[in-house]
């Protein structure tokens, strides 16, 4: 599963290359690209020194919604807080759980035109729906009914749950454990690589300034946020099960390790869209290219990697679990960081991680 970024940067080395022996600047530009392409960390950390913080836009609460202004575009989230269940992982045998777990996702997490945040923070779980469009009218009916299946889905599922208003709402979106950072001192040297590569007329700077540029486009109209003192911004970049056919019992008592850890004060957020047919294809298409060009070329990492790929097609077809694409943040100490990532959630300290919630 290669991503747009592996494809231009592909394109930009080959076009490197041809045109070396024409036009030295040319390969100078495109031997730039491919280095800002391959290196995003030169954009976080020109976002970060230019607003001392990650940017998040500012949102407008309504009486049920929030808003999110991107352009000519408006993103709209609704939420439901989860007050109660019947029953919870303590309480419930290895089929129970993994049906009931099921059920919720397979009924409630259905939309391909919209998004959703799974957030627990202070002890509370609250389910997010996040949709963007340009008619405000359709995308409140989008929404609308996206929140009825959420909803369908928690009755299943024996939960009890309460709409959130748009105060609420926006306490979880911007939670108090995320504070807003001051102006960065470094605001003038950040604006100054846009115009290092000119000033110098070194090519090779170019990078730097795409970096610069972009994180003065990317920071307009946002204040930048950091944890709170005691805390680290986490992002997800791993699940270790996915490539696994693990056992009922072994979901479970993850489960129950994930449970106990929420039941602190840690914020966690998982940003979910349904997979779409494409990238369930991709399992499969990796996991058969794998695997011929491991044993072509006597390779045992590929092979090995293929039987983890056909693993999780194993997931799919014989457990006909739905494919869904995650992001993740996490606000917590290490500590509490180090408990999720033994049951194989991978998190690494980033701040650009607070995407999640914008």
């Amino acid at each position: 599963m290669v991503s747009w970024r592996t494809y231009l940067a592909a394109l930009s080395l080959l076009g490197a290359l041809l045109t070396a022996s024409h036009s030295r600047l040319l390969a100078e530009l495109l031997a730039a690209l491919l280095f800002a392409l391959l290196t995003p960390e030169v954009l976080q950390l020109a976002v970060l020194a230019l607003n001392g913080g990650w940017p998040l836009p500012d949102i407008l609460c309504l009486k049920h919604a929030c808003l999110e202004t991107t352009g000519r575009e408006y993103c709209a989230f609704y939420g439901v807080k989860v007050t109660d269940c019947r029953h919870g992982c303590y309480d419930l045998s290895e089929k129970e759980f993994f049906s009931l777990s099921t059920t919720f996702f397979h009924v409630g997490l259905v939309g391909g035109d919209a998004e959703y945040l799974l957030i627990t923070w202070n002890q509370h779980y609250y389910v997010v729906i996040r949709a963007c469009g340009k008619d405000p009218y359709e995308l409140r009916r989008t929404l609308e009914k996206h929140l009825r299946r959420v909803e369908e889905a928690l009755s299943l599922t024996g939960c009890s749950w309460e709409r959130m208003n748009g105060q609420s709402l926006r306490r979880v979106l911007r939670p108090s454990c995320l504070v807003p950072s001051g102006r960065s001192p470094l605001r003038l040297a950040v604006a100054g690589l846009v115009l290092l590569p000119l000033a110098l007329r070194a090519p090779f700077l170019l990078p730097l300034g795409l970096a610069g540029l972009a994180a003065l486009l990317l920071s307009q109209g946002r204040g930048g946020y950091t944890a709170a003192s005691g805390l680290h911004v986490y992002t997800l970049v791993s699940i270790d099960s996915f490539y696994s056919l693990a056992s009922l019992s072994d979901i479970l008592s993850r489960a129950k390790i994930v449970y106990s850890s929420c039941a602190k004060d840690l914020y966690l957020a998982l940003r979910v869209r349904p997979a779409a047919p494409e990238e369930e294809q991709a399992i499969d298409t990796e996991a058969y290219r794998s695997y011929e060009v491991g044993t072509a070329l006597e390779k045992l990492s590929l092979i090995h990697r293929s039987t983890k790929f056909f693993a999780a097609a194993r997931r799919r077809w014989e457990r006909r679990e739905a494919l869904y694409v995650v992001s993740g943040l996490l606000v917590a100490t290490q500590s509490q960081q180090k408990i999720l990532e033994r049951i194989g959630l991978r998190f690494i300290r980033l701040p650009s991680a607070l995407e999640v919630i914008s």
